[in-house]
């Protein structure tokens, strides 16, 4: 099966726009929200739970900045709390979008393996980040063998073209593996099997997957931009969450429906997700 372009943004730009889409919209952007003050809290601040440490000698005092340690100690923390607040969100909204649920959320896909299903797409997670990492430095190993062989301008030549090949090769990785997490939040795949069937379901569709994925990531561009150029620091972050959690639910929407085209029986898909 391929998937028809226009139908799947049109689609997907509805069913983002629908009661459950706004509602998914608004718990991501609360979701954001606690993280980011997470985030900020636990590397940055010093807050005392009790009075033992509390004027004695050497003890950070309340509201005084963490050492840079303890500090990425206590981001790497609540990074991890962030990751299993979101993901949850996250298997939700795929569910409700690739069932076509407009105007109520289902509790199956709320409450079916709902921590399984994190717990598999967190593990997924890791791995394709670390395919990522490895499709990018890939090319430079051939540096090794170029040190001393090459040098001025001839050895910037090589690192530029180096990038290219290791960004093609991201690409490449980021278009193959785009349809993982939807893999573990409908058809309950574990998480090799999720990039295997992502792998699968993509051959033969990656030239168009990547178009769509462009075109998706110049909307999420040209929404979030105007932060950029808003004064201070707390109103950009402020105005860029909302709008990072509108970007991403259209995002998940506009896959969904290709995922859905591309798996050819919406019918099966909806009663696996809701027997």
């Amino acid at each position: 099966m391929s998937f028809r372009f226009r139908t799947v943004l049109v689609d997907g730009a509805r069913i983002a726009a629908s009661r459950n889409g706004l509602v998914l919209i608004v718990l991501f952007a609360a979701v954001q929200l606690l993280s980011m003050f997470l985030l900020y809290s636990a590397g940055q601040v010093y807050v005392p739970i009790g009075d033992g440490l509390v004027g004695t000698e050497g003890a950070p005092e309340p509201g005084e900045e963490l050492p840079v340690a303890v500090g990425a100690v206590a981001t790497f923390f609540t990074t991890a709390l962030a990751s299993l607040l979101s993901v949850p969100v996250s298997i939700v909204a795929i569910r409700s979008f690739v069932g076509g649920a407009r105007d109520r959320i289902p509790d199956a896909y709320v409450f079916r393996r709902i921590g399984r299903a994190t717990v598999s797409a967190l593990v997924a997670d890791l791995l394709v980040f670390v395919l990522y990492v490895v499709a990018f430095a890939l090319p430079f190993v051939s540096l090794v063998w170029l040190i001393g062989e090459v040098s001025g301008l001839a050895l910037v030549g090589v690192i530029l073209l180096m990038a290219i090949v290791g960004l093609l090769l991201s690409l490449f990785l980021v278009v193959s593996l785009l349809f993982v997490t939807y893999e573990i939040a409908v058809r309950d795949a574990r998480a090799l099997t999720s990039l295997r069937d992502s792998w699968r379901l993509a051959s033969g569709h990656r030239l168009r997957l990547f178009a769509l994925a462009a075109l998706i990531w110049a909307m999420q561009a040209g929404i979030t931009a105007p932060t950029f150029v808003l004064p201070g620091e707390l109103l950009p972050t402020l105005a860029m969450v909302p709008l990072a959690s509108l970007t991403v639910i259209i995002a998940l929407a506009i896959y969904a429906r290709a995922y859905v085209e591309l798996r050819g029986d919406e019918r099966a898909l909806r009663e696996r997700l809701d027997p």
